[in-house]
C-alpha cells in the first residue's frame, strides 16, 4: 500500500488525556466496590463483585470510545449498534469474570494468571470489536507486530493490577486508598496503552467505493452514551463514599456502645447510668427506667433529666409560661402502671409530648422498660439513634440482671435463710462497728442473747415444721418490738443475739424482758445481757452476755440475767 494513499489522522490531546483519566477512574471505582465485597458474603458479595465488573467494563469501554472521538479524520464516521453493544458486553464480562476469581478467599497462582489472561484478552477483544464497529468510507490496515504488542500490554496490565488486588486484600495493611489508586492507575494506563498502541497499529485508506457509510450510532449519540457511562462510574464512587461513611458511623456507634457497656459493668447505680447514657444519645428531655418485678409489676427505679423545678420560664417570644419538668414523667409512670403492658415504639402524650418505649429483655425474659420522653411532638426517631438505644437496652438488660443477681447473692450471704434475720457473720461485723462507735462517742452499748427454752422438746412434741414456724414467728415478734437502731440476728439454732446502741444495762434488761413476753405460741425464752466495758473485746463482750444466758437457764429458765450477775427479772 503506497504511503501516500493513507489518510491523514490526528488526535485531540484533551480527549486523549480524558480517556486515560476515565480508564483510571473506572478502575478505581471497580476496585473500591471489590474492596467492599471482602467484608460481605452471600448475595451482597456477589452483587458488589458484579457491580465492580460493570463499573470496570464501563470504564474500559468509555476509555476506548473517548479515544475514538479523539481521532480526527477527514470523513464522517458512525458506529454499528450491535458491535458497540457487543464491545460493552465483552468488557463487562471480562472484568466481572476476572474480579470474581481474584476475590475468592484463596487465589492460586494459576487462577490469577488465567484471570489476568482472560481480562487482558477481553480488553483487547473489546477494542478491536469497537474498531470493527466503525462505519466510514475507509478501510483499516493493521501492523501485526503492533497488534500483538497491544494485546501483550493489555494482558500484562491486567495481570499486574489483579496481582496488586490480591496482594492488598490479603496483607495486614489492607485495602488503603494509596494501594487502590496504584492498582487503578496501572490498569488504566495499561488499558490506554493497549488502545493507543492498537491505534498506532492501524492505517486508514480511502475505500475504492465512495458510497456513504451505513447509518449507525452517530458521534453525538456516542457522546450521550459516554456521559451515561461516566455518570454510572461517578454513582459507584458516590455509593462507595456513602457506604464508607455509613460504616464509619456504624463503627463509631459500636465503639460508643462498647464504651457505655464498659461503663455499665461497674456495679452500683446501674439504672441511673443507663438512663443518663440513653438520654445523652437520644437527646430526650427525660428517661425513665421501670424495672419488672417477679410478680410482673413495674416500678420506676431510675431516671435522668427529671427535675422538680417548676418555676415559670420565658418562651422564645418573651411571654412567661409555666413549665413542669416532672409532669410528663409522672404521666409516663401512670401509663406504665395502668396499661400493664407497654408497647414498644412512639406514643403521643398530652401537652405535645412524645414517649418512646424500649423493652429490656434477656433470654425472652423482660427485665424492664425504658421510657424516653421528648416534650415536643416527633414522628420518627432516626434509625441510627434507634439502633443505639436498642444496643444500650440490650447491654442494660444484662447489667441490671447481673446487679439483681449480685444483690440477691449479697442478701443471701447476709441473711439467715429460715428467719430472714441477719446471720452470725454480719452480726460480728456490726458488733465491731458498734463497739468502735460507742467508744468514739462515749455512749453505752449493750448486747443480749435470747434462747428458746426447751426447744428440742417443742420440736419432738409438735414436729420440726412447727419448730421452724416458732423460730420464724419469734423472729418477727421480737423484731417488731425493737427500736429502728437495734439489730437482731440469728446466732445459731434456737439462739438469737441483739445489739442495742445507746442502751444501759438496766435498759437492756427491760428490752430483753419485753422480748421474752412477746415470745409466741406459748413458748418461753431465757436471756443474758451485758454492757460494754473498757477492757472488752468483741468476743469477751458476747461471752459475758452468754454467761448471763447460762445463768438464766441454770436458775430456772424464762428469765433475764446480766453477765456474771444475779438474775434480773420483772
Amino acid at each position: 500500500m503506497p504511503a501516500s494513499s493513507a489518510l491523514l489522522t490526528h488526535a485531540s490531546a484533551g480527549l486523549v488525556c480524558m480517556s486515560v483519566a476515565v480508564a483510571i477512574l473506572g478502575s478505581y471505582a471497580a476496585l473500591d466496590l471489590t474492596r467492599r465485597s471482602a467484608d460481605s458474603d452471600g448475595w451482597h458479595k456477589r452483587r458488589l463483585i458484579v457491580s465492580g465488573g460493570v463499573t470496570m467494563g464501563l470504564g474500559i469501554w468509555s476509555m476506548h470510545f473517548i479515544g475514538m472521538l479523539a481521532l480526527r479524520m477527514s470523513m464522517p464516521v458512525s458506529y454499528n449498534y450491535p458491535l458497540v453493544a457487543l464491545s460493552l458486553i465483552v468488557a463487562v464480562a471480562g472484568a466481572s469474570m476476572a474480579l470474581s476469581v481474584v476475590t475468592r478467599p484463596h487465589v492460586a497462582r494459576r487462577g490469577l494468571v488465567l484471570a489476568g489472561l482472560f481480562m487482558g484478552m477481553a480488553i483487547a477483544a473489546m477494542h478491536y470489536i469497537g474498531m470493527a464497529a466503525m462505519q466510514m468510507s475507509a478501510v483499516i490496515h493493521w501492523n501485526l507486530l503492533l497488534v500483538l504488542a497491544s494485546i501483550v500490554i493489555g494482558v500484562v496490565a491486567s495481570l499486574v493490577a489483579l496481582w496488586i488486588l490480591v496482594r492488598i486484600s490479603t496483607t495486614a495493611e489492607g485495602f488503603g486508598f494509596a494501594r487502590r489508586a496504584a492498582a487503578a492507575t496501572l490498569l488504566g494506563v495499561g488499558v490506554a496503552g493497549l488502545h493507543y498502541t492498537a491505534m498506532a497499529a492501524s492505517t486508514f485508506t480511502r475505500a475504492i467505493s465512495a458510497s456513504a457509510p451505513h447509518a449507525g450510532l452517530s458521534t453525538d449519540a456516542l457522546v450521550v452514551g459516554l456521559v451515561l457511562g461516566a455518570g454510572a462510574m461517578f454513582a459507584a464512587l458516590i455509593y462507595g463514599s456513602a457506604y464508607d461513611q455509613r460504616r464509619a458511623a456504624l463503627a463509631f456507634d459500636i465503639m460508643t456502645a462498647a464504651e457505655l457497656a464498659r461503663e455499665l459493668c461497674r456495679t452500683g447505680d446501674t439504672g441511673a447510668r443507663i438512663c443518663q447514657a440513653v438520654r445523652d444519645i437520644a437527646g430526650a428531655e427525660h428517661v425513665l427506667l421501670a424495672q419488672t418485678e417477679d410478680s410482673g409489676a413495674r416500678t420506676i427505679t431510675a431516671s435522668a433529666g427529671v427535675s422538680g423545678d417548676s418555676s415559670p420560664q420565658p418562651d422564645a417570644g418573651g411571654r412567661g409560661h409555666q413549665q413542669h419538668p416532672k409532669a410528663v414523667p409522672i404521666e409516663v409512670f401512670d401509663t406504665l402502671v395502668a396499661r400493664g403492658e407497654v408497647e414498644p415504639g412512639l406514643h403521643a402524650l398530652p401537652n405535645d409530648a412524645t414517649v418512646l418505649y424500649e423493652r429490656l429483655t434477656l433470654e425472652n425474659r423482660e427485665i424492664g422498660t425504658l421510657a424516653l420522653i421528648w416534650q415536643h411532638r416527633i414522628t420518627r426517631v432516626p434509625e441510627r439513634t434507634a439502633t443505639l438505644v436498642k444496643m444500650l437496652a440490650a447491654e442494660g438488660a444484662v447489667a441490671i440482671d447481673r446487679d439483681t443477681l449480685i444483690n440477691k447473692l449479697e442478701q443471701l450471704s447476709r441473711l439467715d435463710s429460715l428467719t430472714g434475720l441477719l446471720n452470725r457473720r454480719v452480726f460480728s461485723e456490726e458488733l465491731e462497728r458498734g463497739i468502735a462507735s460507742s467508744r468514739r462517742h462515749q455512749r453505752p452499748l449493750s448486747v443480749a442473747l435470747l434462747d428458746l427454752d426447751l426447744f428440742k422438746r417443742y420440736n419432738d412434741t409438735h414436729g420440726h415444721q412447727a419448730g421452724d414456724r416458732l423460730l420464724i414467728d419469734a423472729a418477727a415478734a421480737w423484731t417488731s418490738s425493737l427500736r429502728e437502731v437495734d439489730l437482731i440476728a440469728r446466732y445459731g439454732g434456737e439462739e438469737f443475739v441483739l445489739i442495742l446502741p445507746d442502751c444501759s444495762l438496766e435498759d437492756a434488761v427491760v428490752t430483753a424482758d419485753r422480748l421474752r413476753e412477746a415470745t409466741p405460741h406459748g413458748a418461753t425464752c431465757s436471756a443474758g445481757v451485758a454492757v460494754l466495758e473498757d477492757s472488752d473485746t468483741a468476743d469477751r463482750f458476747v461471752e459475758r452476755a452468754d454467761r448471763g444466758l447460762y445463768e438464766a437457764k441454770a436458775s430456772g429458765r424464762n428469765r433475764t440475767c446480766a453477765g456474771g450477775g444475779a438474775a434480773l427479772t420483772r
